[in-house]
């Protein structure tokens, strides 16, 4: 673990690794330590299974052999989740963060599973035909904590309203999107809802879109930013593209 640099520093005189493990299902998947507040830090916890519940509820909806994108992939745990259901899929994982492709390619190589892995900005860097994209973005706003838990403006909605336009101008007729993110509702209106719902029916998708947990990440709405804010939302949003174009 010394050679390998994965000793981030020593407790009490005792060596600390600077990587954890978790168990998902059959699998293992390496993290980073969440003791670390390094920027280029890779996320696993409770929003990483409420994801996978997610893909686990709708992967026999994916059309066969569909390339998926894994948007901000992280530790690859929604593109593992899937192979493991769907070995058909085609998956890519994107991250923006060479500190994450590279635990992906990890966890992908323990699993001895295989995806292509692509360094991207959201699907920038992603060329080609997609049928679906999964993620579970960042969504807590302002500068708290670690680049995998900031999700752009004061609200945290940026990234994941950024992400949800760029799939929706690249999914193919008949394809998905799947997403997991947090939400700010105030006076009753979820932000990201508003945000992307209507746009997404203009653009010939079907969406379902529910909350999952009402009441998430309590202590942040002390920060200044959510003074107007009643709470965070866990939401959950599967929409799907209209194959009527192809008639």
């Amino acid at each position: 673990m010394q050679s390998g640099g994965l000793i981030a520093a020593r407790s009490v005189g005792l060596p600390r690794s600077s990587l954890a493990c978790a168990s998902m299902d059959d699998l293992l998947l390496f993290h980073t330590s969440l003791s670390s507040h390094s920027a280029d830090a890779v996320f696993f916890g409770p929003d990483s299974y409420r994801f996978v519940a997610l893909l686990k509820r709708h992967a026999h909806r994916l059309p066969r052999g569909a390339r998926v994108v894994d948007i901000g992939s992280g530790t690859g745990a929604g593109a593992l989740a899937l192979i493991a259901l769907r070995p058909d899929l085609r998956l890519v994982v994107a991250d923006i963060n060479p500190a994450a492709l590279r635990l992906a390619r990890i966890n992908f190589a323990a699993a001895d599973a295989g995806a292509e892995f692509i360094l991207s900005d959201g699907l920038a860097g992603v060329a080609g035909r997609i049928d679906a994209v999964i993620a579970n973005p960042p969504y807590l706003g302002g500068s708290i904590g670690r680049t995998y838990r900031r999700g752009g403006g004061p609200l945290g909605a940026d990234i994941t309203i950024g992400w949800v336009r760029q799939a929706a101008a690249r999914i193919e007729s008949g394809g998905m999107i799947l997403l997991y993110t947090g939400s700010a509702i105030s006076g009753g209106s979820d932000l990201v809802r508003g945000a992307i719902e209507p746009k997404l029916i203009e653009s010939g998708f079907s969406v379902d879109y529910e909350e999952v947990d009402s009441d998430i990440f309590g202590r942040t709405l002390w920060l200044p930013a959510y003074r107007n804010v009643d709470r965070i939302a866990a939401v959950t949003m599967v929409a799907t593209k209209s194959s009527a174009e192809r008639v």
